[in-house]
């Protein structure tokens, strides 16, 4: 938000984004991990939740982008 010219309408963005009852439609819907630790999630949904948060580095996805696209095209067919 830095520099931004909306800063309260960025501000208002995130407090809904993370609020506990969006997170947890997000996760219901999305099966997206929360942030909010005041979640309250559905027990289906909790229970095929991770137990930790997921983090991609983009920079190896990327460096392996097109061997495994070679394989998913060479194993599943275009």
């Amino acid at each position: 938000m830095k520099g931004t010219k909306n800063k309260d309408l960025a501000e208002l963005f995130l407090n809904e984004y993370l609020s506990p009852e969006n997170q947890a439609a997000i996760s219901t819907k999305m099966y997206f991990k929360t942030f909010n630790t005041k979640t309250q999630l559905p027990a289906d949904v909790k229970q095929i939740m991770p137990s930790q948060l997921q983090v991609f580095d983009p920079a190896k996805i990327a460096k392996y982008r097109e061997e495994w696209t070679a394989r998913w095209l060479r194993e599943m067919g275009a």
